[in-house]
C-alpha cells in the first residue's frame, strides 16, 4: 500500500469508530454489566493505543503484499565495483619510500578513513603502480558508499620526503532534467524529493540517495518516476540526472466494508474516503471521509504539508463521532460523542532504500461525553476533555530474510477537565511495539507481533489499552477488555494453498492461507471494571486474497480459549478494501 503512514493512520481512526470513549463514573445507577459494556466499548472514535495496533497491522499487510519487491541496494554497488576498468600497464614505474599519503578534494569521506586503505604500503619501498592500486581502492570505497560517479586519481607530482598525493574527484549534480510531468510540479520533485535526499544541483551525486528519493516518490499511487544518470560532456566531471515522470490526477478514493464493529452498534460497517495526495503540486495532502454502521456515524478530515526540504511535515487531523448503544441496552438510550484535534510535526531521522526512522511530536485535544436516559431520567455517565502532548518514533528496516517494524511513544497528559471523574487528566504513558515479518520455506512467511503499554495513572478510556478484535485477539470482539497497562502478541503463519500453483498459477499468486495464535494480558489502576480474568488468548485460521492491485479481502475465524466472556463459540471476521483510484491509469507522455 503506497499511502503515507500519517495518512493511513487517520483513515484507520475513522475505520475504528468502536473504540473507548465512554468511562462509567462511580455511583451510576446502571447495572454493573452495562458499565462493563460501556467500559470496554466506545461511543466515540478515538483510542491512541488501538490506532498504533491498526497502523502496525496495515503496514505488515502492505509489506507482505509486496514482499518480493524488497530492494537490495547493496547489489547495485557490489556490481559497480566489479565493473571498474582494469588499469593498463604503466610504462614508467619508479619505486620510492612511501611514508604518507595526502588526500585532496574529499568532502564526503574524511581523510582519516581513507588513510586506512593504504596502511599496508606505508613505510615500504613501493612501485608507482602500487600507489595506483591504493588509488583504485579509494575509488571502490567511494562507490561502495554510493558515490558511483566519483573517483580517485594520482595527479602529476614530485614525491618529497616519502609523501604522495591522491586527488578525489567528487562528481556533483550538474544538471537535473525533469520530463513528462503534468500533475506533479517540477518544484516539488526538484526541491522536496531530490532536495531532501541531498541531490540538489551542486550536491555530490550519491546513488543511494537517489534510490532513497525514488523509494519515497514511487510509493505514491499517482506518480511513477524512472531515472537516467550519466556523466556530462568530456572534461566536465559533473553528473546529469534525468527524471522521467508518469503521473495522473492525484485523487484518492477508498471504500471498505467489514465486520470490525461491536455488536451493540452494528458489527458491519462501511467507510468512504476521498483525498488528494498532491493538492497544490507541492506535496501537500488533504482528505475527508465517513464511516457508517447501524448505531454509529463518524467523519474525519485532515491536511498535511511539507515545511522544509529536510522532510519535515506539519499536519492537522480532526475526527468526530456519534454512537448510540443498541441491543439489549437500547432502552437505556446511551449516547456518546467524541472529537479529537491533533496538530503534529513529523521529521525523518533515517531514510534509506532499506530503512526508515521517523520522529513525531504534537498536541492532541480530546473531548468526549456519554449520557443515558433511563425511564425519562437523564444521566451523565462521563464528560471530559484532555490536553495531551504526544511524541515518539516509528520505523522499519529490511534485511535479506524479512522486515523489522517498531514504534516507541511517550504521552504526557497536561491537564483538562474530568468533571469529577476518578481518572487522571494529568498522566504519563509509554507505548511500544515490535513486529517481525520473516521469510520461511516454500513461499511461506511468519509474523510475530508484540505491543504493550504502561501507565502508573488511572487513564480515561481514550488513553487506555484495548484487547479484542481483528488487530489484537481475533477470537473476541473489539475492546473486549480495556486497561491502563498490558501487552498483546500474535504469532501467525501464512502459506500458499498446497499444489495450487500447479493447477491455477495465477490464482496461487493472489491467495494465501493463515493460521494464528493471539494472546494478551492487561491490568487497570482504577479498579473500575474488575475483570474476572486479565489474560485472554485465541487461535484461528483465515485467508488473504488480492483480487487485483486495487481490491483485497480478508476472511477468518477466531476461537477463544479459556473464559470467553461475551463470545459463545467462535468469532467470524471479514474485510473488503478497495483503492478505487488505482483504476485511473498513469499518463504515458510518449503517446501525448
Amino acid at each position: 500500500m503506497k499511502k503515507q503512514i500519517s495518512y493511513l493512520l487517520t483513515v484507520l481512526c475513522l475505520l475504528s469508530v468502536n473504540k473507548a470513549f465512554a468511562d462509567p463514573m462511580a455511583g451510576t445507577v446502571l447495572p454493573a454489566q452495562v458499565q462493563s459494556e460501556l467500559g470496554g466499548y466506545n461511543p466515540g472514535a478515538y483510542n491512541t493505543t488501538e490506532l498504533q495496533n491498526i497502523n502496525h497491522y496495515q503496514i505488515d499487510r502492505s509489506y507482505i503484499q509486496s514482499f518480493d519487491d524488497v530492494s537490495k541496494d547493496e547489489q547495485i554497488y557490489d556490481a559497480s565495483i566489479e565493473e571498474n576498468q582494469a588499469r593498463e600497464g604503466v610504462l614508467y614505474n619508479p619505486h620510492f619510500l612511501l611514508q604518507k599519503i595526502n588526500f585532496e578534494g574529499n568532502t564526503k569521506i574524511p581523510s582519516e578513513e581513507l588513510e586506512k586503505l593504504g596502511l599496508e604500503v606505508l613505510g615500504e619501498d613501493v612501485f608507482f603502480d602500487e600507489l595506483l592500486e591504493v588509488c583504485q581502492k579509494v575509488t571502490n570505497y567511494y562507490r561502495a558508499k554510493g558515490y558511483l560517479t566519483s573517483y580517485a586519481t594520482v595527479p602529476p607530482q614530485r614525491i618529497v620526503d616519502g609523501v604522495a598525493t591522491i586527488r578525489i574527484v567528487e562528481s556533483k549534480v550538474g544538471e537535473m532534467n525533469i520530463e513528462g510531468e503534468k500533475w506533479t510540479r517540477e518544484w516539488y520533485l526538484r526541491h522536496i524529493i531530490m532536495g531532501k535526499a541531498g541531490l540538489r544541483e551542486g550536491d555530490v551525486f550519491n546513488a543511494k540517495n537517489l534510490q532513497r528519493a525514488m523509494k519515497e516518490i514511487n510509493k505514491e499511487d499517482y506518480v511513477q518516476v524512472q531515472t537516467e544518470v550519466e556523466r556530462q560532456a568530456e572534461g566536465d566531471e559533473n553528473t546529469t540526472i534525468t527524471l522521467n515522470v508518469r503521473d495522473r490526477f492525484p485523487v484518492n478514493l477508498n471504500f471498505s466494508y467489514d465486520d470490525y464493529g461491536r455488536s451493540y452498534t452494528g458489527s458491519q460497517r462501511v467507510s468512504f474516503l476521498v483525498g488528494m495526495d498532491n493538492l497544490t503540486g507541492l506535496g501537500d495532502k488533504i482528505y475527508g471521509g465517513t464511516i457508517l454502521s447501524s448505531g454509529a456515524t463518524g467523519w474525519m478530515a485532515g491536511y498535511s504539508l511539507p515545511v522544509s526540504s529536510y522532510g519535515t511535515r506539519l499536519s492537522f487531523d480532526f475526527s468526530d463521532s456519534h454512537v448510540r448503544l443498541g441491543g439489549p441496552y437500547k432502552n437505556l438510550n446511551v449516547k456518546g460523542n467524541a472529537q479529537s484535534y491533533f496538530f503534529k510535526l513529523t521529521q525523518p531521522i533515517i531514510q534509506t532504500a532499506k530503512s526508515d526512522l521517523i520522529f513525531y511530536t504534537g498536541y492532541d485535544y480530546v473531548n468526549a461525553n456519554t449520557s443515558a436516559n433511563i425511564a425519562g431520567n437523564p444521566l451523565r455517565l462521563s464528560n471530559y476533555n484532555l490536553n495531551v502532548w504526544r511524541s515518539g518514533l516509528y520505523g522499519m528496516t529490511d534485511d535479506n530474510y524479512g522486515r523489522w517494524l517498531g514504534n516507541l511513544g511517550v504521552d504526557f497528559g497536561m491537564g483538562g477537565d474530568g468533571h469529577g471523574a476518578i481518572q487522571d487528566t494529568t498522566f504519563f504513558k509509554v507505548t511500544a511495539g515490535a513486529t517481525r515479518v520473516q521469510r520461511l520455506f516454500g513461499r511461506s512467511m511468519g509474523i510475530v507481533r508484540v505491543n504493550g503499554q504502561y501507565s502508573p495513572n488511572k487513564l480515561f478510556a481514550a488513553e487506555q489499552m484495548q484487547m479484542g478484535g481483528p488487530y489484537t485477539l481475533r477470537g473476541y470482539q473489539p475492546a473486549e477488555l480495556i486497561g491502563d497497562y498490558g501487552v498483546t502478541g500474535t504469532v501467525e503463519y501464512r502459506f500458499p494453498v498446497p499444489f495450487l500453483d500447479r493447477i491455477l498459477p495465477k490464482v496461487d499468486e493472489r491467495l494465501k492461507l493463515a493460521v494464528f495464535y493471539d494472546w494478551g494480558w492487561l491490568g487497570e489502576n482504577g479498579g473500575i471494571y474488575n475483570y474476572p480474568q486479565q489474560f485472554l488468548h485465541s487461535v484461528g485460521f483465515g485467508t488473504y486474497v488480492n483480487f487485483t492491485d486495487w481490491l483485497t479481502a480478508q476472511v477468518g475465524v477466531g476461537f477463544p480459549l479459556g473464559r470467553d466472556y461475551n463470545e459463545n463459540t467462535a468469532r467470524f471476521y471479514f474485510s473488503v478494501n478497495s483503492d478505487l483510484d488505482r483504476l485511473i491509469p498513469l499518463r504515458n507522455p510518449e503517446k501525448l
